[in-house]
């Protein structure tokens, strides 16, 4: 059985803690501000505190614990993997794509390409969306050599620009009579390819970094392992997509996580929904993130203006939810299309190492490979097996997984959700040319 001990001490200047106090759960020691109700969530023995900050050798032995957060924290890992992998059917993989069209971004790097990579494999046609023209040029001639598939396809396109995402799905579809699947999963993006449109209104780290995360994986393939991992929030360890500690809008007044997580994906998926409606399978399948669990959607602050101070770890948790709220809603509005998210864990990546190297360098033996991370995304994108599972659900490894922590204050009514499709619109009315 795989247990997961965790400890977390927030270090803090002086500023900081007179600002807020501090539970203690049964070892996990959280700021107030980051979620005040997260002791009723895990399930744990809450004790109110104001703890002296200590480095992290000075910490005393953690006390075993279990709850719905800690088992979801465990299977993030390689060893979660190895654990679910032994109830995966190969045979769910044993299709061919022929005469099928995938249409994937971030394509061009880690998990994408993987995805990218093992459908060529199986003769589907992949059209590889990209913002770096040299690494996506690259990354597909090394998959239609390694597959001998020459129906792989390149279009550079940063889906943070409303008018361009315009153009190109007019493009596509008059070059194209159908598409299967349309998948969004995302490459870290590079700072050199922002583009000179974006301005920097408020700029400040987040405060969630300086954290300490002490993880303690117990299963029969890893033994034990005992790592503090320092700079990064506990929720933040996937960092697909983007993520920018500055409160940066464009000449539109679009803020560029927003627009680029949530805002660009709307765009093209509802855009593109006639061409998949032409296809005997239609998919559109979102890779997101654990970070989600920590926050409810907030219809009222779409773009992060009243954020204060701009937290990108937050902006970014809250793209995640919004982006699972989209699949739900999109599943309800066109029964006809199977729509799903997924977690694919805690990976080996170029997105991972060089976002976040402190970890990469703490965690590189027990991170699961980019093919281990594409598992469940490949599942989900060709398999017969997936589409048994109603639409619109969360994923990790091949299984629904909740989307909110028991007796969460993270869910919200109809209402609010088709409040925020409502936003969604409005701003694809405004783009649309």
């Amino acid at each position: 059985m795989l247990e997961l001990r965790i400890a977390i001490l927030v270090l803090k200047d002086s500023s900081v803690l007179k600002e807020c106090s501090h539970f203690n759960l049964e070892g996990l020691v959280y700021p107030l501000s980051v979620s005040q109700r997260l002791s009723t969530l895990l399930g744990c023995k809450v004790l109110r505190k104001s703890p002296t900050p200590r480095h992290p050798d000075e910490l005393e032995p953690i006390e075993n614990t279990s709850s719905p957060f800690v088992t979801r924290m465990a299977s993030l890992p390689r060893g979660g993997y190895q654990v679910a992998s032994k109830n995966f059917s190969q045979s769910d993989l044993d299709v061919d794509c022929s005469g099928r069209i995938y249409m994937i971004t971030g394509a061009n790097s880690g998990i994408g390409k993987c995805v990218a990579r093992e459908i060529a494999q199986r003769g589907g046609t992949v059209h590889m969306l990209c913002r770096n023209p040299q690494s996506a040029e690259t990354a597909k001639n090394e998959i239609s050599e390694a597959t001998n598939n020459q129906n792989v396809y390149v279009h550079i396109l940063d889906m943070s620009q409303p008018r361009s995402v315009f153009k190109f799905a007019k493009e596509f579809q008059t070059q194209n009579e159908k598409l299967d699947v349309l998948y969004f999963l995302y490459a870290n993006p590079s700072e050199t390819h922002l583009g000179s449109h974006w301005k920097t209104t408020l700029s400040t780290p987040s405060r969630y970094l300086n954290s300490y995360l002490l993880v303690t994986d117990e299963t029969e393939e890893t033994g034990n392992f005992y790592h503090w991992y320092r700079s990064g929030p506990w929720f933040q360890v996937n960092n697909a997509g983007c993520m920018v500690n500055s409160r940066e809008v464009d000449e539109d007044g679009l803020e560029r996580n927003f627009a680029t997580n949530t805002l660009g994906p709307h765009i093209l998926t509802k855009l593109l929904i006639p061409a998949l409606k032409k296809s005997d399978k239609p998919r559109i399948l979102m890779v997101s993130s654990g970070g989600m669990l920590v926050q409810k959607l907030n219809a009222e602050d779409l773009q992060f203006e009243k954020m204060a101070p701009f937290d990108g770890t937050m902006a970014y948790s809250q793209n995640k939810r919004q982006q699972v709220i989209m699949m739900e809603c999109l599943a309800r509005e066109h029964p006809d299309i199977f729509l799903a998210a997924m977690h694919p864990g805690w990976a080996d990546t170029p997105a991972v190492r060089s976002a976040m190297p402190d970890f990469y360098q703490r965690m590189k033996d027990r991170l699961r490979t980019a093919e281990q991370g594409a598992d469940t995304a490949v599942w989900l994108a060709i398999s017969d097996t997936a589409l048994k599972h109603p639409s619109g659900l969360f994923f990790q490894d091949r299984s629904p997984v909740p989307t909110h922590l028991p007796l969460a204050w993270t869910k919200t009514t109809k209402d609010q959700d088709e409040q925020f499709i409502t936003q969604l619109n409005e701003l694809l009315n405004k783009f649309k040319e």
